[in-house]
């Protein structure tokens, strides 16, 4: 693999889709998960991967509730 630019940590895997705490996050299958989040850390993204994956499943079209500040 041929390195690009000047980052001095690399991903586990730079073919990953989500980083290792987003993919935790994303497989943890609790009925009700919270947190205090950081910006810009793509838990937004994390959470709404499996959410839209749930919802589209047949059927399943009311199945989500998501809360936010805004």
């Amino acid at each position: 693999m041929k390195k690009k630019g000047n980052a001095k940590i690399l991903p586990p895997n730079p073919e990953a889709l989500f980083l290792p705490f987003q993919e935790a996050w994303i497989n943890d299958r609790s009925r009700l998960k919270a947190m205090e989040k950081s910006r810009q850390i793509g838990i937004s993204w994390s959470t709404a991967y499996p959410a839209v994956e749930r919802t589209a499943a047949n059927g399943a079209k009311w199945d989500q509730w998501v809360s936010s500040r805004d």
